[in-house]
């Protein structure tokens, strides 16, 4: 008897302790999607992996060398010389997206982290780095146009020619806009320093282990939200 006493208290502890840790857990998160399928919610718990997913870029020796055969494949059939310019230091960071959403910003933790990448800026090249290795867009021409907007002339993978413009939004938090314009093709995204993501709450999107059908729809950044906001 008294075993079974002890034993339904036992359990009516576990239940309650796991209730609260439960609790406590969504009292971090505010849930922006949730289904059967999975969930998409905000964090602003820093200590989870994925913040340091957006930030860390490290270059070993594979992926060193990942990156000379991309840039060589860009240049390759072509007569374009590697040029060396004299970059503004405020550029040569390690660049994170950013997005908006309610007028918010946020990081974001993707389903398929093969769809996250940062930008990093040499004296020669803009590389993407992505999951799957990293890309050069090779420097064609730079100039300072004031001392918070920049414009390159940039030639990518794929052999097109475009124009990048970024234009610092906000010096004190180094948030950036950038400006991908090409013949058929013009995107516009935020990027901040990647150091600095953890001052940022996290949109996290979340299918059980699996890859989401679908990946988080933000506020798209188009001339109408760049010319309201001012930038």
């Amino acid at each position: 008897m008294r075993f079974t006493i002890d034993k339904i208290i036992f359990t009516l502890a576990g239940i309650f302790l796991f209730t609260a840790a439960t609790a406590q857990q969504h009292g971090k998160v505010k849930y922006l999607k949730k289904d059967n399928y999975g969930s998409v919610y905000v964090t602003k718990d820093t200590s989870i992996r994925e913040y340091n997913w957006l930030s860390v870029v490290s270059f070993n020796k594979e992926v060193t060398s990942a990156y000379t055969t991309n840039y060589n494949v860009v240049l390759k059939d072509t007569l374009v010389l590697t040029k060396h310019f004299s970059i503004n230091e405020k550029l040569l960071l390690n660049w994170t997206p950013l997005y908006i959403y309610n007028d918010n910003y946020y990081v974001y933790s993707p389903s398929d982290w093969m769809a996250h990448f940062n930008y990093l800026v040499n004296d020669s090249a803009i590389i993407e780095y992505k999951t799957d290795g990293p890309d050069a867009m090779i420097l064609l021409d730079y100039q300072e146009l004031s001392s918070s907007e920049f414009l390159f002339k940039i030639l990518s993978y794929d052999k097109v020619v475009s124009e990048l413009r970024i234009k610092i939004i906000d010096p004190a938090k180094q948030i950036t806009l950038w400006i991908f314009k090409s013949k058929n093709y013009k995107n516009n995204m935020l990027i901040v320093n990647g150091d600095r993501v953890k001052e940022y709450p996290m949109v996290k999107c979340d299918c059980n282990g699996q890859k989401c059908l679908l990946e988080f729809e933000f506020d798209k950044i188009n001339e109408e939200m760049i010319s309201k906001k001012g930038w």
